[in-house]
């Protein structure tokens, strides 16, 4: 398989939603933003999922918030938010990322969209999952 960009995300986000349509939920994948940035991180204060990529555009890493967590903690995990460096060695070649926010009463939809995703694009840092 080629290695996954922004636009093989967003055509696989759009399979999923007319594959398996959800009553009230229409996914929506926001654009490329920086990870290093002094704004608070898209969506950093929602539920849902969020899509990491490296310098050249290429999709490493698919994570999710669901439950008691929110994008912003995830992401606080692995990249400092006061000096935007990067926390965890395995996403040093990180600088890219976009997301897609969920309704809290609808977070319990974020692990399967997440498993979907991961199986479809098969990003190199999500190694639990992969075939």
């Amino acid at each position: 398989m080629n290695a996954a960009d922004y636009d093989a995300l967003k055509l696989a986000v759009d399979d999923l939603n007319i594959r398996y349509p959800r009553p009230n939920l229409n996914l929506v994948l926001n654009s490329l933003a920086p990870v290093a940035t002094n704004d608070m991180w898209q969506n950093a204060d929602k539920k849902g999922l969020y899509f990491l990529f490296d310098a050249s555009g290429t999709l490493q890493y698919i994570g999710k918030a669901s439950f008691n967590s929110n994008i912003g903690i995830r992401l606080g995990v692995r990249f400092s938010c006061k000096d935007c460096r990067c926390l965890d060695d395995r996403f040093s070649s990180i600088s890219m990322l976009a997301t897609i926010a969920l309704e809290d009463e609808r977070a319990f939809e974020a692990s399967s969209i997440e498993e979907y995703l991961i199986t479809e694009l098969q990003p190199p840092l999500n190694v639990v999952g992969i075939r």
